[in-house]
């Protein structure tokens, strides 16, 4: 059992290291989908530090509870402050696009803060 939890663990991981540092490569095209006036390459570098720290920390099993729930506030953060903008802009075909994983990152956060909140803490 411990080894199956070792490998979804890892496998959660790199699915979320992947992200990170897919937001790396792409921050400039990120960057345009950011409602804010200033700072958005910043801000998309800040999220793809917040989620490669926190999956580099849940493959190594430190603060692998406290790295889920960072995970899962900032895809909602993240999510909801793409796509509630996007949907007033819905006629437009790259919006249409953006609003999809946006979508998804809404979807997996809610999905992480049930389980996440249903499950016992270690050592209760």
């Amino acid at each position: 059992m411990k080894i199956a939890i070792l490998i979804l663990r890892i496998l959660a991981g790199v699915l979320f290291l992947a992200t990170g540092i897919f937001h790396f490569m792409n921050y400039e095209v990120m960057a345009v989908y950011v409602p804010l006036p200033v700072g958005s390459k910043y801000f998309v570098l800040l999220i793809a530090s917040i989620i490669s720290i926190s999956s580099i920390l849940v493959m190594l099993g430190k603060y692998v509870r406290e790295s889920f729930f960072t995970i899962a506030i900032t895809f909602a953060i993240t999510g909801l402050m793409i796509l509630i903008p996007t949907i007033h802009y819905s006629n437009d075909q790259y919006l249409k696009l953006i609003q999809i994983p946006n979508l998804y990152k809404v979807v997996i956060a809610t999905v992480m803060f049930i389980a996440l909140i249903a499950s016992k803490p270690k050592g209760n």
